[in-house]
């Protein structure tokens, strides 16, 4: 099962016109993993700006079992272009979560990157 979600990226945009190339867009993707053995927390998804073509983004893949008191933190890089709308779509292409509200994911903007 496939899920999609928008976020609406608020604030400046860059004063690059709109033909800049190498724009990048830095996502956070934070695993919070709270319990006891045999629970799981999996998240594998595709971040893309909304009207850019296929490929143009990037697959974030997590997978996480059988771990303790522990965040896996990472950061994705996504093609930036101005020209485009100003929202972030993330597809979920798997996704696989037990062990109650103590195991979640966060996604999150964190910068812009100009050339």
């Amino acid at each position: 099962m496939f899920f999609l979600f928008l976020l609406l990226i608020q604030g400046a945009r860059s004063s690059c016109q709109p033909d800049c190339e190498d724009e990048q867009l830095d996502t956070q993707v934070l695993c919070n993993f709270w319990n006891t053995a045999n629970t799981h927390a999996y998240l594998n998804a595709y971040l893309q700006q909304e009207g850019s073509e296929e490929g143009e983004g990037a697959l974030t893949e997590n997978t996480h079992y059988d771990v303790y008191a522990n965040t896996f933190y990472n950061e994705v890089m996504i093609p930036w272009d101005t020209a485009l709308p100003n929202k972030l779509r993330v597809t979920v292409k798997s996704s696989y979560k037990t062990g109650g509200d103590k195991n979640w994911y966060r996604i999150r903007i964190v910068g812009y990157i100009l050339a």
